[in-house]
């Protein structure tokens, strides 16, 4: 690393370079970062520029694994282009993958009375009737 600092990429791991490069001395090309070995778990820290621009915002872990990008783990029943969403997660998870809202694209007050001139009871938790964002 003393040698090569100034030939380092940007954005690139500053650990020691033999974490990943196992035998510099032939190639540096296809080194393999061990994540585990250099406890990187903050994947954001590293990867944010390369994320898609519509790409979910939070801890890439939660649907890839650093042993394979693809495929994702993401198991999304809901349709991720549902009323314009267009895969853009925030549209539905503002603040966190954990919970969603559906007030930001539908109109509360129009659905509360529309459901209640049907005599549906209206729920909290609008996928327990719409779990593939269609009328039951």
């Amino acid at each position: 690393a003393s040698c090569h600092e100034n030939r380092r990429p940007a954005n690139h791991y500053q650990g020691d370079c033999s974490n990943c490069h196992k035998n510099p001395g032939v190639t540096w090309a296809g080194a393999i970062f061990n994540h585990a070995a250099a406890n990187a778990t903050n994947c954001v820290g590293c990867h944010a520029a390369t994320r898609p621009a519509v790409h979910f915002q939070d801890q890439c872990s939660t649907c890839h694994n650093t042993s394979a990008w693809k495929p994702s783990t993401l198991n999304h029943t809901f349709p991720l282009n549902h009323h314009g969403a267009n895969s853009n997660c925030a549209t539905c998870h503002p603040s966190m993958t954990t919970a969603y809202t559906c007030w930001g694209c539908h109109n509360q007050n129009e659905l509360t009375k529309h459901h209640a001139e049907k005599g549906i009871t209206f729920p909290a938790d609008c996928m327990q009737c719409h779990p593939t964002g269609r009328k039951p």
